[in-house]
């Protein structure tokens, strides 16, 4: 009898705990994530500025496919 109360009491200690633990590492994961996320978008260029990144020849499409889609369309009166 007393296994079975004890098993009772540390399983639900377990789970009050839990509830705490998840919550933490779960905002520190989302703030480690922003963190991220910010330092990626806001460096490097001003407002404004271009950037223009060139294709080297091998990665181009030179098959000569590259016109575009067909679309058809109606002739509206």
């Amino acid at each position: 009898m007393k296994f079975i109360l004890y098993t009772l009491v540390v399983l639900y200690i377990l789970y009050k705990l839990n509830k705490f633990l998840v919550k933490y590492y779960l905002s520190k994961f989302v703030n480690q994530q922003q963190q991220k996320y910010y330092n990626q978008t806001s460096s490097k260029r001003q407002e404004g500025e271009i950037n223009v990144e060139y294709l080297s020849k091998d990665k181009r499409n030179t098959n000569g496919n590259n016109k575009g889609d067909y679309v058809d369309y109606e002739v509206v009166k």
